[in-house]
């Protein structure tokens, strides 16, 4: 089979790979039909990011069931599925309270694309607890993009909007992460949402996509109205999440919190990235800063929310700007995200 694999040179397609096998009785093999690219496999090619030397990248992913082995008891051949990317021991504190991204047991945590073979090939071999059923409305591409769905979901938890009525959120950044996280806010009733994106051309496109409840803005617009109302606790935002990482974005974005705030970081920013802020500001006002990382155990619950979505019309992939490509064009699909010609990219092993 081929398969987009990691060398100490980047990435290369191997022709000749071989088709996984099982690897134990609760073994199944998916016949791969979306690969999604995310900038975890961007920061893998640019050497960037953690991976076995020889692996199979790719956690975006979602299929149809080809074998299983005998303790299989849900699966069979045929079924549509998707692939839950990371798992925790199950055993340790932390998977015990449902936060397994920071699993104890290292060794006991199952990342496919990174510690074991991901999706971006034609077959792969993955755990009955990792395989999750797909109802036949369901887009493949919209499957794929459960996990970082979770991500997000989880990433609004823990901003705790409070009343959707009438709290103030803002979402820094209108890539596929803060288009999806609209997405969601919107659809679930939040009403007051604000988008900021520079780029011109994808705040039109953007507007096109008809949101109810979103106002888009350039980075600019935001901060020239901050300056005008400076000294205005009553200006601002209750919710804040910023979905790039970027340090300029997150330094601005804090300033933009209304008291009792909750700033969350999403977007990942350099490890070098240090935050200066008015300590007295944040104690006297009540206000928060939080990360988010990707939660293992809401891939249930993300799932739910994009077989709602997909069926309220509402995963309009093509009108964000992705792109599918064939697995023999990941050169040309990883360059036209990293020039950002389009927005997503989905592999079609």
């Amino acid at each position: 089979m081929k398969a987009v694999r990691v060398t100490s040179d980047g990435l290369h397609l191997d022709r000749n790979a071989q088709i996984p096998e099982f690897e134990h009785e609760h073994s199944v093999i998916i016949k791969v039909a979306v690969a999604g690219i995310c900038g975890t496999d961007i920061n893998i090619k640019n050497g960037k990011g953690r991976c076995k030397d020889g692996a199979i990248i790719g956690h975006e992913t979602s299929g149809i069931v080809h074998a299983v082995a005998s303790g299989v008891q849900i699966f069979k051949p045929g079924q549509r599925v998707a692939i839950k990317g990371t798992r925790g021991c199950g055993n340790c504190y932390f998977c015990s309270v449902r936060r397994s991204m920071y699993c104890k047991n290292r060794r006991g945590i199952i990342y496919y694309g990174t510690t074991r073979n991901g999706g971006m090939a034609e077959f792969m071999v993955v755990d009955d607890a990792d395989t999750y059923l797909i109802p036949d409305d369901l887009s493949f591409q919209g499957a794929s993009m459960t996990e970082p769905m979770s991500s997000l979901i989880r990433s609004a938890y823990i901003a705790s909007i409070e009343d959707k009525d009438n709290s103030k959120v803002l979402v820094i950044g209108g890539g596929i992460a803060g288009l999806n996280l609209v997405n969601y806010l919107d659809f679930i009733g939040v009403k007051h949402i604000t988008l900021t994106q520079r780029s011109e051309n994808r705040r039109k496109l953007i507007a096109n996509l008809k949101f109810k409840n979103v106002t888009v803005l350039s980075d600019t617009e935001l901060h020239s109205d901050y300056l005008q109302n400076i000294g205005d606790q009553h200006w601002g935002f209750d919710n804040i999440i910023d979905c790039t990482g970027n340090s300029e974005a997150i330094e601005n974005g804090i300033k933009y919190l209304r008291p009792a705030g909750k700033f969350v970081m999403y977007g990942v920013p350099s490890k070098d990235f240090s935050i200066n802020i008015n300590a007295f500001d944040f104690m006297f006002r009540e206000k928060q800063i939080s990360g988010a990382l990707v939660q293992p155990n809401d891939f249930e619950d993300a799932l739910n929310v994009i077989i709602k979505l997909s069926r309220a019309g509402r995963l309009n992939f093509h009108n964000y700007g992705a792109k599918e490509y064939n697995l023999e064009d990941f050169e040309t699909a990883f360059s036209d995200l990293e020039s950002r010609k389009i927005i997503k990219a989905f592999i079609l092993p």
